[in-house]
């Protein structure tokens, strides 16, 4: 059977039309492909997936030709597919360890959704018990903000209609939607007095600004950055905590810095990540573009675009990073590689605005896959408790349960 052939199938593998006879040649085909043919498959078979009705998906083919390539792989091992759909864009590394549960948590990543169907996978029974862990289910966080001004009064963003907010010694302050932008009213405006604005996401909030020299920061949940109205002096200097994607606008005789704790990143105009939460064991830094260089006391590390800087016990770490991991929050995913359970609760716990609770041993599993952030709380968790791990919502608390 050629690739063509395969292509034509699709539908009807879809919408669950097809004959024993081809649905054989068709994991037959797919599972002796190579990784480039199986992407390109997949990627028009995920197309075909979110044009046809729900009830009709047969995600079983699919299973089975995934569950087939990690029979191949040694149980440590990782299999890697390479889709050129934007929404599965990265290589998708599939880990092996709990094979049959794995292979349906990944091929449910694959398709872009967060949710367990019960006549899909099989579940049975279970489905009623799954629902009465969740049936205090949590929406997911949204864009939201406070801004506080320089006289100490705060603006609660998501109430404020768009337009000017402000506009007070010689600057514009202007909401477009989930953006806020500072602009100086003059060119030449200066003033002795430092005025300073800041914006705070809650967690299970998100939110943008454009700075007054035209940069550009997306904010994380549960973080804060600090600001001058105006960058009227030699430098250009906020203070971050939490976690932020900064597009600094280049200005060679004005370098742009970001105070976190005790460290200092500073650049002339470049686009990077800083993720500096509270309850994280070290202070990120993830280039993208340009060239930055962190300092903390007498030690400092010249940082160059694909790599990620890691501080911690008062010493830097530099590899090659993940960058649609390290960015995956700004685009709207979870993203997990060899993740580790602590790892994704405090993302979540950030996301959902929930604080949780272990019941027993905490589970030793490492997870690889991704969640779309739009997902409810429930169905991400139903995507995760796949690979073995179970919880349940009750209230603001999120309780993990012993394996």
């Amino acid at each position: 059977m050629t690739k063509d052939e395969v292509k034509e199938l699709i539908p009807q593998l879809v919408a669950g039309n097809c004959n024993r006879d081809n649905t054989l040649t068709f994991e037959s085909w797919i599972t002796n492909a190579d990784s480039v043919e199986v992407a390109e498959i997949l990627d028009l078979y995920y197309t075909s997936l979110t044009k046809a009705p729900l009830e009709k998906l047969d995600f079983s083919v699919l299973i089975n030709k995934i569950e087939s390539k990690l029979n191949e792989a040694d149980n440590d091992s990782y299999f890697n597919l390479k889709p050129t759909n934007k929404l599965i864009k990265s290589n998708l590394k599939v880990f092996s360890t709990r094979r049959w549960m794995s292979v349906a948590a990944i091929f449910l990543l694959i398709i872009g959704g967060a949710f367990l169907l019960k006549t899909t996978l099989g579940i049975g029974n279970s489905i009623a018990s799954i629902d009465i862990r969740y049936k205090n289910d949590v929406a997911p966080g949204s864009n939201k903000a406070i801004l506080t001004l320089g006289n100490g009064s705060k603006i609660d963003l998501v109430n404020t209609k768009d337009g000017i907010i402000e506009s007070d010694k010689g600057v514009k302050i202007d909401k477009a939607g989930e953006t806020v932008i500072y602009k100086s009213n003059s060119p030449k405006y200066s003033t002795s007095e430092t005025v300073f604005n800041t914006i705070t996401t809650p967690r299970g909030g998100q939110y943008q600004l454009a700075l007054p020299d035209g940069s550009k920061v997306w904010m994380n949940n549960a973080s804060s950055i600090k600001f001058p109205v105006a960058f009227s002096g030699n430098t250009r200097e906020v203070v971050l905590s939490g976690e932020a994607y900064f597009e600094v606008a280049k200005n060679p005789n004005k370098p742009f810095i970001v105070h976190v704790n005790d460290l200092e990143v500073k650049v002339l105009g470049t686009h990077f990540n800083i993720m500096c939460y509270s309850d994280e064991s070290s202070i990120k830094t993830t280039l993208i573009e340009g060239s930055v260089k962190l300092s903390k006391g007498n030690l400092s590390e010249l940082l160059y675009p694909g790599k990620i800087a890691s501080f911690q016990h008062q010493s830097f770490t530099v590899a090659d990073a993940d960058i649609e991991q390290e960015l995956a929050w700004k685009n709207g995913y979870f993203i997990f590689n060899k993740s580790d359970i602590e790892t994704i609760m405090r993302q979540l716990a950030r996301w959902y605005d929930v604080n949780v609770n272990y019941e027993g041993a905490k589970p030793k599993n490492l997870f690889v896959g991704q969640i779309k952030k739009e997902a409810s709380l429930a169905e991400s968790l139903k995507i995760i408790e796949l690979s073995g791990i179970h919880f349940k919502i009750e209230g603001r608390n999120l309780i993990v349960m012993e394996n």
